[in-house]
């Protein structure tokens, strides 16, 4: 199957900038890799969404995280570019140098993906004065769970798939499961990471009769204020930097 444009570069992003969530972290995670005036600064933003989990309703999914996303900026004063002027832009570029992909191997050749991405950051900068690319993706994580309970990304959901003896054992459980979240990397033209954060959705599996049942597909991501929660998680404090309402 042909991979967008899009999923391309969140896969990537996502790949460079994962942090791991803990049930109890050390000190409260700071999501600003560059000053908050820094942040302020930054004026036009072209969108880069994509949902990097299966699911049959992959085109909803997308098209909620591009909505919501695109409203949560504009309102805090950022000018957005859709993740369709991306994807335009990253298809003349890969026209141009005949693919991103090894034909020996099969794999994608990093020297392309890399001509790629400077093209269509060249073409943000020059046609639409753009300071930025946010990647805003829907992707899986690890989640810690302790006595049960999964907490990772803001978020946190009991790990058993529900009944009095299902619920009994996971209780004494502790250990990692799969889970959704969204996440926000920020970047700047030259691809340096400004902001960095993530809103968890839901867990991906449960346990039942002792052992891990994965959620099925065409169960997974179906309830649509979760995903307004993750998304909001994600970008809070970026669009609080950016509108002044956040702390200094």
């Amino acid at each position: 199957m042909k991979k967008s444009i899009a999923a391309m570069a969140s896969a990537l992003a996502i790949a460079g900038a994962l942090f791991a969530a803990c049930a109890a972290p050390v000190k409260p995670y700071d999501p600003f890799r560059a000053p908050r005036d820094e942040i302020r600064a930054v004026s036009t933003i072209a969108l880069v969404s994509a949902v990097l989990i299966p699911s049959p309703n992959r085109d909803a999914l997308l098209a909620s995280i591009e909505s919501l996303a695109t409203a949560k900026l504009v309102a805090a004063g950022f000018t957005v570019l859709p993740t369709g002027e991306t994807e335009r832009l990253g298809q003349r570029a890969v026209d141009q140098i005949g693919g991103y992909f090894d034909p020996k191997t099969g794999k994608p050749d990093p020297a392309k993906q890399k001509a790629v991405f400077e093209f269509v950051r060249r073409e943000l900068r020059a046609s639409h004065h753009a300071d930025a690319m946010l990647f805003c993706d829907l992707g899986s994580t690890i989640a810690k769970f302790q006595r049960g309970i999964a907490y990772w990304n803001g978020m946190s959901e009991d790990v058993s798939s529900g009944g009095f003896w299902n619920n009994l054992a996971a209780s004494d459980w502790n250990g990692n499961v799969a889970a959704a979240s969204v996440y926000a990397s920020l970047q700047d033209l030259e691809g340096r990471v400004l902001y960095y954060d993530a809103g968890g959705i839901e867990i991906l599996s449960h346990i039942s009769d002792g052992q891990f049942v994965d959620v099925p597909e065409n169960e997974r991501l179906t309830h649509p204020e979760r995903i307004v929660r993750a998304v909001d998680i994600a970008l809070g404090p970026l669009v609080q930097a950016k509108s002044g309402t956040a702390a200094p």
